[in-house]
């Protein structure tokens, strides 16, 4: 008998959707029957032999949709509904194996104990802990501290991208922790990139442009970019790309205003949106090199590394200790910094536009596969 799986995933656009998918791809491709359950404003129209997409679950709201408190109740309506229709599908399908693709612990009290029912059928759950750090905390410290360990208690499998020591507040009886390679994520061509997007933009051709991508987060430090900028060649231009932030956070007006104070806005351009697959390549093809200047707080990995090293783009990496750091200096994939320091950044860029940076790829792409993720997941969760 064939093994199944039903893949778990909340997330309809960004990095986590998209490790998501071609994680249960990859699973499916090695013959085993795969459920994924996904929002109801999924987009990708996916084909893949043994791999069947239902688009289910609530998505709960777009960043910057509403007011920071009326967001946090529909989240709750989310986190909620959710839980009601995977227990659905686990009972429906009569699955044995089920795999989350990001764990999360809020309300881990409430809905928890709902699924944590069908251990008792012998299912295993399985989570991909991307941001294993859990020290954003929601509400009082003692609720967030029952929340991760309720949430943890609940897998038999924790999968990461680099060894760390996981904080499960309560030892979890039986529970094991593996960890896996994050896959490279490739897009379609998107024809003359270099010249027709800089074209658009009002960006020289013989300009140094590094790209921001992803939604607007305060840890990304557009604000200390900016002043560096200041140090730079007038020939350094920055590409910020991706969708607004989420409430409670700088909105894109905001850095707009920084761009201008630090009297760079001249050279900064932003494309505040969604931007689909198909485009992604549009938006790198213009770009010479990826920039993560992320703040201490960042622990994890980020799947710009994986768009960026298909197409030989070199990244100037600041992080916490991170999966994402220890990459970039093994592979030799770019420049790592020290974060949140406006020297460091203007150092790392000024080294970079200034010599012809050669990475290890080749190496990398061999060691970081979907496909061997899928073999080890594989082998954990059928065991």
């Amino acid at each position: 008998m064939r093994n199944r799986l039903i893949y778990y995933c909340e997330f309809s656009i960004g990095g986590i959707a998209r490790n998501s998918i071609e994680q249960a791809t990859a699973i499916a491709r090695r013959q085993v029957e795969v459920l994924f359950l996904c929002p109801n404003d999924w987009n990708p129209e996916i084909k893949t032999e043994n791999l069947r997409v239902v688009s289910c679950l609530n998505p709960g709201p777009k960043h910057g949709q509403y007011p920071k408190i009326v967001s946090r109740i529909f989240n709750v309506q989310k986190i909620l509904c959710n839980a009601i229709i995977l227990s659905y599908y686990i009972w429906k399908n009569k699955a044995n194996t089920v795999m989350f693709g990001c764990f999360s612990e809020y309300l881990a009290p409430v809905w928890v104990p709902m699924i944590k029912l069908f251990t008792k059928r012998d299912v295993v759950f399985g989570a991909m802990a991307l941001d294993p750090v859990r020290d954003y905390v929601v509400g009082p410290l003692w609720w967030h501290r029952w929340s991760i360990a309720t949430a943890y208690s609940l897998f038999g499998e924790i999968f990461l991208h680099k060894e760390i020591e996981l904080d499960t507040v309560r030892p979890v009886s039986g529970q094991r922790v593996t960890v896996i390679p994050h896959g490279p994520y490739e897009y379609p061509p998107w024809p003359d990139a270099l010249a027709s997007t800089r074209k658009e933009w009002g960006i020289p051709n013989d300009a140094k442009v590094f790209i921001s991508f992803g939604h607007l987060r305060t840890n990304k430090n557009l604000i200390l970019i900016f002043e560096a900028m200041k140090e730079l060649p007038e020939n350094v231009f920055l590409l910020v790309v991706g969708s607004e932030a989420a409430p409670g956070q700088m909105t894109s007006s905001g850095y707009r205003n920084a761009a201008r104070k630090a009297g760079v806005a001249e050279r900064v351009r932003f494309i505040i949106r969604y931007v689909g697959d198909e485009e992604v390549n549009r938006f790198f093809g213009a770009a010479d090199y990826a920039i993560m200047a992320y703040s201490k707080s960042f622990r994890s990995t980020s799947g710009i590394l994986h768009i960026a090293a298909p197409l030989r783009l070199p990244v100037l990496v600041s992080c916490g200790d991170a999966p994402l750091g220890s990459m970039v200096e093994n592979y030799h994939l770019g420049i790592r910094i020290t974060p949140d320091s406006v020297d460091e950044i203007a150092s790392g860029m000024y080294k970079l536009v200034s010599e012809n940076f050669q990475g290890d790829w080749d190496r990398f792409e061999a060691d970081f596969s979907y496909d061997e993720n899928a073999r080890i997941v594989i082998a954990r969760m059928f065991d």
